[in-house]
């Protein structure tokens, strides 16, 4: 996990987490904001391997009550030993970039 916040006193933390489910590499991401607020979150996720290359975005809004950590989102996705994948995590307050995560699988 490589949690980045801007340096400010107020500032939202973003991270993405994994685990494996079987053949599948489940991925979710957080949110926790500083205050109560509305965020803008993208999540893109870059795949190559033996079939090719691919990549998904997958954006949205939540609102978040001060404090509070939300989950945003949970993807599973189908792993080779082949594949790679490289997944960036960015959450944004009034179109200003306040937080972002990034991990990549393998390690």
């Amino acid at each position: 996990m490589n949690v980045f916040a801007i340096d400010r006193l107020d500032s939202h933390r973003a991270w993405l987490e994994k685990s494996y489910d079987g053949e599948r590499l489940v991925v979710a991401a957080y949110v926790e904001a500083a205050h109560a607020v509305k965020l803008n979150y993208k999540l893109v996720s870059s795949k190559s391997g033996k079939s090719g290359n691919s990549n998904t975005k997958q954006a949205g809004s939540v609102t978040v009550a001060d404090g509070e950590t939300h989950r945003l989102m949970q993807l599973r996705l189908g792993v080779n030993k082949q594949d790679r994948y490289d997944l960036k995590l960015q959450v944004f307050e009034q179109g200003q970039l306040v937080a972002e995560d990034s991990l990549s699988y393998p390690d």
